[in-house]
């Protein structure tokens, strides 16, 4: 395939890419399918490097190696996505990993928005490229009315979660222990069934988050999954994937403030 061919994902202008790759052969064939579309690539070797250069310079896509020394590819990205939390953007991510499906399950639950397995091959791999950076446009466009109902709307009602534990830490420990064991298994569910588009799967797993949430008193987690209940209804998948990276950032929120909560009523 030559650059003539091919000029980029959807169309796009040349691409300035980040590889994470500690493996030498690895690096070369990735930077020889890159660099013959004529787009840019900066190689670091380690996790930490990665998320480092993230904070400070702009890319159009990270390719992740999951497998590095020290920060791992798993932990480099939700560095990343911690930091994009609070400061805004999302960077499409790619996982590069020798596994399959259990790969696959760790990079999407990791933070990443695509996946693509070793040995390269340049159609797996701009096939990667195009759902991560399309997933990731997704992400940006705004949603005014969920927007404003978030806005108006706490990560975790402080009040209310001690209040239906009767001020009981052990209780409130417990609670926190199983939603923070079962909100990520949901999220799963859910990625896995945008991926499928099966919406009845959608439906199922987005209506037992949203319980779970509100049970735990997260409301602005409770009020993405409702909104992705909604759309599962409709079997609107579109809509369902442009919210889902919004719902992974107010569970990630939730679980933090629900950990935080916990520890300081022990």
């Amino acid at each position: 395939m030559t650059a003539a061919e091919r000029t980029g994902p959807t169309g796009s202008p040349p691409l300035r890419v980040l590889v994470a790759e500690d493996h030498a052969i690895n690096e070369m064939v990735l930077r020889t399918i890159l660099e013959r579309q004529g787009w840019t690539v900066r190689v670091v070797h380690s996790g930490r490097d990665v998320a480092d250069l993230a904070r400070s310079e702009r890319f159009d896509v990270i390719l992740m190696d999951v497998q590095m020394p020290g920060m791992d590819g798993l932990a480099a990205t939700a560095a990343i996505r911690k930091m994009e939390r609070e400061a805004g953007g999302h960077i499409p991510i790619v996982g590069v990993t020798a596994q399959t499906m259990a790969g696959r399950e760790g990079c999407l639950s990791a933070g990443m928005d695509a996946f693509v397995s070793k040995p390269i091959r340049p159609a797996a791999l701009f096939a990667a490229i195009d759902e991560a950076i399309r997933l990731a446009a997704l992400a940006a466009a705004a949603d005014p009315q969920l927007d404003a109902r978030l806005a108006a709307t706490v990560v975790l009602d402080q009040g209310a979660l001690l209040g239906l534990v009767g001020g009981d830490a052990d209780l409130l420990t417990e609670l926190a222990a199983l939603f923070l064991e079962d909100g990520p298994r949901r999220l799963l569910e859910i990625r896995a069934a945008l991926d499928a588009g099966n919406a009845e799967t959608l439906l199922r797993a987005a209506h037992q988050l949203k319980g779970s949430a509100g049970s735990v008193c997260g409301r602005r987690t409770h009020l993405v999954a409702l909104r992705m209940e909604e759309l599962a209804e409709k079997a609107d998948l579109d809509e369902a994937r442009r919210i889902y990276p919004r719902l992974e950032r107010e569970l990630d929120q939730l679980q933090e403030a629900l950990a935080r909560l916990a520890a300081s009523t022990s």
